[in-house]
């Protein structure tokens, strides 16, 4: 009996170490293992690549883009004011509507960041239907006027025109919805004594709020007005007590012994005095260099000539001036406009 147990102790050790060095072969297989290894490095490698393929095609198409409207907004800007024309402005409006449209429809400007979240293309065609608004302006202003009249208001904001003046203004009765067409061009009435007046405006009055850069500004502003006029000042706050102080300035009788013309040189010097000390002692030098291009003294032959103003100075004033100077006209919108002789600026 003792036997037979051995035996079969035996007989289970040796299968089971059988079965474990079946086991360890199995699951031990240096060549199996290398090919799968190397197929999972040959799959990560792939779509490694093709991730970065797709990344790279995506920047590659944003920069092509931008390129193309870069050069889209210099074709505005440097055509001659004598070249545009009316169907020029007509066709930079349709393209701005095409660009509108093809954004929520073509998938593949959608595709775009600078056109899907930026509406790069459609601002620059908005850009540069500006552009050639202004330069309509300043060679025909007669088909400036009829353009602007024909694309405003359903086309163009009124406000998003350069000029204004003379375009008919256009009011929807929120009653009925009918348009009523209004001029806004000054026409001069006579008053009771035969002197011309200028009649009164029939658009509605509209009041703002000033923000707490306002109010800042138009104190500071007020006070150095009372400085450079010699203490004339108003109990009358906000921006309607400036303009107290400017009427009680400019009708105050003239004190004795001064002419005509030297208080005209003397109010010139207090606006000037006023609004250096509103722009501090370091924007002034600024402005002169920067945006003037007067040369400063640097012991040269160019000391004090003037090679400006630089072709960016506009840009620039139209952004700082409604920020730092929208307390003397809460509406106040700064237009690019060419110089020139014309009588209708």
């Amino acid at each position: 009996m003792a036997l037979i147990f051995a035996n079969s102790s035996i007989n289970c050790v040796a299968f089971s170490g059988y079965q474990k060095s079946r086991v360890a072969k199995v699951s031990y297989n240096p060549h199996l293992q290398h090919q799968v290894t190397s197929t999972a490095t040959q799959l990560q490698s792939s779509l490694s690549d093709n991730n970065n393929n797709d990344i790279l095609d995506k920047i590659t198409s944003e920069l092509k883009e931008i390129s193309e409207c870069t050069s889209l907004a210099y074709s505005y800007i440097s055509k001659p004011n004598q070249d545009v024309s009316v169907e020029d402005v007509v066709l930079a409006s349709d393209a701005v509507d095409n660009e509108a449209k093809k954004k929520s429809t073509d998938e593949t400007t959608t595709q775009l960041y600078t056109n899907q979240y930026l509406s790069l293309r459609q601002r620059t065609h908005e850009f540069g239907r500006y552009q050639l608004l202004v330069k309509l302006l300043s060679s025909d202003y007669d088909a400036y006027i009829k353009t602007a009249e024909f694309l405003s208001p359903s086309r163009i904001n009124r406000g998003d025109l350069p000029n204004v003046q003379d375009v008919a203004y256009v009011e929807t009765l929120a009653s009925t919805g009918d348009e009523i067409t209004r001029t806004t061009s000054s026409t001069a009435i006579t008053g009771n004594d035969g002197e011309q007046l200028v009649a009164d405006c029939e658009l509605q009055d509209l009041s703002y709020n000033d923000s707490p850069l306002d109010k800042l500004l138009l104190s500071i502003f007020r006070k150095l007005v009372t400085e450079n006029t010699g203490g004339v000042t108003s109990d009358i706050p906000g921006i309607k007590g400036l303009l107290a102080q400017g009427r009680q300035y400019m009708t105050q009788e003239l004190p004795e012994g001064v002419t005509y013309e030297e208080h005209t040189t003397a109010q010139h010097t207090m606006v000037k005095n006023t609004l250096a000390g509103l722009m501090t002692p370091v924007l002034p030098p600024f402005y002169r260099i920067f945006m003037s291009g007067i040369v400063p003294k640097l012991g040269t032959d160019y000391d004090g000539k003037q090679i400006g103003p630089w072709f960016y100075a506009p840009w620039l004033t139209s952004i700082v001036t409604p920020t730092f100077f929208g307390f003397l006209g809460k509406r106040l919108k700064v237009f690019v406009h060419v110089m020139c002789t014309s009588t209708h600026y």
